[in-house]
């Protein structure tokens, strides 16, 4: 999962921007966040960045990479792990905030993940 944000953000950010992890403990969940500065993803984009073969870069063919499974993989292992992962964005700013239980069971409900 944490592969896949990173992966993500070095390929949809250009050289040299700033990307951040972030991990903290939140009552009895863990908060995972990757940010970048980057131009973030459109807002016409964002409901379905975590569908399987959705490519925010149309012009990206997938034998330069990108199949448009990265996010979905990601999300579905969070899911798994009886977590929830959102996503924030604007211009210059993008952030993946993944919850994850820390008992193992279902995090406790989160806005937006």
């Amino acid at each position: 999962m944490l592969d896949n944000l990173l992966t993500n953000a070095a390929v949809h950010t250009p050289a040299g921007t700033r990307v951040s992890v972030e991990v903290t403990v939140a009552g009895d969940a863990a908060l995972v966040r990757v940010a970048d500065a980057g131009p973030g993803v459109p807002a016409e984009d964002r409901e379905r960045v975590f569908d399987r073969f959705h490519r925010v870069d149309k012009a990206r063919s997938r034998d330069r990479g990108g199949s448009g499974l990265g996010l979905a993989v990601a999300r579905s292992l969070v899911r798994a792990h009886g977590g929830g992962i959102a996503l924030s964005s604007e211009p210059g700013s993008t952030v993946f905030t993944v919850r994850l239980p820390l008992d193992g069971g279902p995090a406790p409900e989160h806005p937006g993940c």
